[in-house]
């Protein structure tokens, strides 16, 4: 008998067909095969789960005891089934860190959502373009490379979007689509958030994907689409400092951008 490899080393199985056929074929399942299949494609994506599950789980009777009591007592920390740190982690709950000590140039990503939010145009919702912006990193790629941290939060707001009757929500998803496909076509989104508006928004994007302490003025305007990098530095300087993220000022910026920045602005020659 030819010997398997061990669970947490087998590769995932291959794509299964998407489209009508799939769908229907999905819907037809009893509910048991369904939530029995989630849990298969579940073990088949993460090698952590696949190596609990049968090097643990199934070989100790403590950490069975263990699971069941967390999974009836979830929001008590005795006995836990995994480390104190991933318990308290699937635990928890979101909560910003103080003022200025957030992990994106001083601000939290509620901080930077709720930024956005002030520049978008009525009927777009920031949770819509953040999905968006994330998925689109997967576009073309695998299935079980999406994270399945994103699993839960996309079917809810799926939910949302087609129980909205007026299709607000639809028209708003169709709205960050353009915006976050702008980033490597055309500048779109510019007719829903207008020219200045949509600059901002891409630098706060850039930020949220991009956790540094600092940020440098030169690398924000490299972040931005070809259309939007003549941006005035100075105006990229005050929606910084308008916006609370704090700027890398360590010596060894380039004397020219540091002459820029510090001169005033020179009235248009008639």
């Amino acid at each position: 008998m030819t010997p398997q490899p061990p669970p947490s080393q087998r590769p995932p199985a291959p794509e299964t067909p998407g489209g009508l056929e799939a769908l229907l074929h999905d819907l037809s399942l009893h509910r048991d095969s369904a939530e029995l299949r989630h849990l298969v494609d579940l073990c088949r994506r993460s090698a952590r789960v696949r190596a609990w599950l049968f090097g643990t789980f199934a070989n100790n009777e403590p950490a069975q005891r263990a699971f069941l009591f967390f999974l009836q007592n979830s929001d008590t920390d005795a006995h836990p089934p995994w480390s104190h740190r991933l318990s308290t982690e699937i635990r928890s709950i979101p909560a910003p860190p103080p003022p200025g000590r957030g992990p994106h140039g001083g601000l939290s990503e509620p901080e930077i959502i709720a930024r956005i939010k002030t520049l978008q145009a009525p009927g777009l919702d920031v949770t819509t373009l953040l999905l968006v912006r994330f998925w689109t990193r997967f576009s073309g790629q695998p299935l079980h490379s999406v994270p399945i941290a994103l699993w839960r939060s996309t079917l809810t707001h799926w939910s949302a979007i087609v129980a909205d009757p007026e299709g607000r929500q639809a028209q708003g998803l169709m709205r960050a689509i353009r915006l976050i496909h702008g980033t490597w076509k055309h500048a779109a989104g510019e007719p829903d958030f207008g020219y200045s508006n949509s600059w901002k928004i891409h630098i706060l994007l850039h930020i949220l994907d991009h956790p540094r302490p600092a940020y440098r003025l030169r690398d924000l305007r490299i972040s931005l689409p070809q259309k939007y990098r003549n941006v005035d530095r100075n105006e990229l300087l005050r929606f910084c400092q308008k916006t609370g993220i704090r700027r890398d000022a360590r010596p060894g910026r380039p004397r020219a951008n540091r002459a820029l920045l510090s001169a005033p602005r020179r009235a248009a020659s008639p």
